[in-house]
């Protein structure tokens, strides 16, 4: 084991840590500063650029003016499912800013959430399919899958519709038309 000793009026030590809880569009991030016994601020720079070029910066911590590491996180809310983020922990003092190593985080792709409702407008040859996608915030295509096996083995499908890429259901519906009778 080592250790080493802060040298006075130096700029804050910092390292980036991995982040933790990522779900679809969120996750906290995490590092760790050393103030060097000046008091120091601390907070962390994310963006999807992998250089950080043009960061979005969290709000700044004060963490005090010890000698010891500190453990500082923050979270993050409102990502874009399914994409990668890169993050830095930065802190300064008076003797200067000091930036953490470049990490990243994806945060998770979740697959739409979709029902099926009750066909309507039944007649002797038609009739209107209908169901809710809710694209769960990724770009999403649907479309109907029938037929007249009740496994839809080999089924036939309607047209794929664009449902765009929020978080909440979306009715679809197609009508079919020329079907069989009874």
């Amino acid at each position: 084991a080592s250790f080493t000793t802060a040298l006075p009026n130096s700029p804050p030590a910092v390292t980036t840590d991995a982040a933790t809880f990522v779900t679809i569009s969120e996750a906290v991030l995490n590092g760790t500063v050393n103030p060097n016994e000046l008091a120091t601020m601390a907070y962390f720079e994310y963006g999807i650029d992998n250089t950080l070029a043009s960061p979005i910066s969290t709000l700044p911590q004060a963490i005090g003016a010890g000698a010891t590491s500190v453990a500082v996180t923050d979270s993050l809310t409102g990502l874009i499912p399914g994409t990668t983020y890169y993050f830095r922990v930065v802190a300064t003092n008076s003797a200067g800013m000091s930036e953490g190593a470049i990490l990243s985080f994806d945060t998770v792709a979740q697959p739409p959430t979709v029902t099926t409702a009750a066909a309507t407008s039944i007649t002797t040859n038609d009739a209107t399919l209908n169901g809710t996608v809710n694209p769960n915030g990724l770009a999403t295509d649907a479309h109907f899958e029938y037929g007249t096996d009740s496994t839809l083995t080999s089924p036939m499908s309607t047209p794929d519709q664009t449902i765009g890429d929020g978080f909440a259901g979306q009715s679809i519906t197609d009508s079919l038309t020329g079907l069989i009778p009874g």
